[in-house]
This record gives C-alpha cells, structure tokens and sequence, in this order.
C-alpha cells in the first residue's frame, strides 16, 4: 500500500478536519501585490547576501503576509517507514521546535503531500495526536505543497494559534507563491552548494596527488645541495 493510500485509508475522520472548501466560502482580502513583489524581492536579495537562510526569511514573509502565529517549512527527508518531516525553518509560536521531525505518516504534511494539493485543516490534533507535543494548539493550518523537480518534496505551512483566527483564499494564494519562487531559489542553493563541494574536493584530490612531487623535488633539490657542498670540499 502506498503513503497515500496509508493515508487516505488508515486516518479514520481525516476529511473531517480537512476544510479546504471553506477558503472559497469565506470573504477574502484583495490581493496585495504590492507586498507580494516585496516579498519576492527580498527572497531574491537573500540567495546573494545569505542563501543559507533563504528559508528562514521565506517563514518569516509567511507570518507577516499571512498574519499567523507560526510558519515554517518542511522537507521530506529518509528515516523511519515511510520518511520524516523536518522543521527546516519555523518562526513564530513554534520557533523552538527548529530542527525537530515528525513521522510522515503522522502529520498533516503527510496528507498534503500525499495528495499534493492546498489543504487547510481545523485542529488538525485530533487526528494527529503526534502534534500535541508542540504544546501550542494549532486551530487552523494552512499548508501548500513545496515541490523539487515537479516532485512534492515538503510543505510551506501556517498556523492561527487562536479561536478567532481564521486564513482565506488571498493567504493561500500567497503561500502558493511564495513556496514556487522560495523553492526554485532553494534548488539554486543547493547546486551551488553541491558545485562548490566539488571544487573543494576537486583541488584536494590534486593537492593529495602533487603533494609527493612536491616532496620528491624538494628531496632531489635537497641532495643537489649536499652534493655541491661535497664537490667543494673534495676541491678545496
């Protein structure tokens, strides 16, 4: 059985707190554009001035845009039986949970992945009990899919930690933008990584192979020296 179908099927009540038709039902802010290009804008400058925090300042443009409680990001990574999310990035409420995982099929990342679509849940602890632990209650969560390759790969998510707080059509929208240009910027920082990782192996693999030469010449030019100093001596 596939992830999906694990979590399609396994999940009983799942599609009870899964409310994504409620973004369409309810009145949503105008579009802002405006801050949407300044966003874009800083996520660009960041890739030169810091792309390692590339995705902190996406989770950070997610709060402020979206205005929610917590956001961050989650990347699929190998572990366990079906893989792990990894809290790459998180700012908010839940800024203390950087670094920390969840099973994938134990989360609500674990659905929008699996059926890679904008979802928004209500209370998604009820039938993810491992999101308890984060000791902050989540009454919305919002989550896009993040996609590598055309792959969904993570998930760009916002949480409303109060009653009251409810996201609506423009915030998705917004999410969804943000996590297509965070992602390719991200791709770019990771085959800069990878490029400059093999440089750095490339000259210490020629280090490790003129090394010897270079030992050995310094030896010759060594007993050169000896030599000549020998040759005079024996003159004198």
């Amino acid at each position: 059985m596939t992830t999906a179908d694990t979590l399609n099927r396994s999940m009983a009540g799942i599609d009870d707190v899964v409310i994504p038709a409620e973004l369409a039902r309810r009145p949503s802010r105008a579009p802002d554009y405006h801050a949407e290009s300044r966003a874009l804008g800083l996520l660009a400058q960041e890739i030169v001035a810091n792309p390692s925090g590339v995705l902190q300042t996406c989770a950070e443009l997610v709060l402020e845009l979206c205005r929610a409680d917590s956001a961050g990001i989650s990347l699929l990574e190998s572990g366990g039986e079906n893989g792990v999310f990894r809290w790459r990035a998180v700012v908010g409420a839940l800024a203390g949970h950087l670094g920390g995982s969840i099973p994938q099929e134990a989360s609500s990342q674990g659905v929008v992945v699996a059926r890679d679509r904008v979802l928004l849940f209500s209370e998604a602890e009820q039938v993810f009990p491992n999101l308890k632990g984060t000791q902050s209650h989540g009454y919305e969560t919002l989550l896009v899919p993040w996609h590598d390759n055309g792959e969904p790969a993570g998930v760009l998510w916002a949480i409303k930690h109060t009653p009251e707080g409810e996201f609506d059509a423009e915030d998705a929208r917004l999410l969804q933008s943000l996590a297509r240009f965070a992602a390719a910027t991200h791709r770019v920082v990771a085959a800069l990584d990878e490029a400059r990782t093999g440089r750095e192996e490339l000259e210490q693999r020629v280090e490790d192979r003129t090394r010897p030469l270079s030992e050995a010449y310094e030896s010759v030019r060594a007993s050169e020296t000896r030599f000549r100093t020998a040759l005079e001596i024996e003159t004198v």
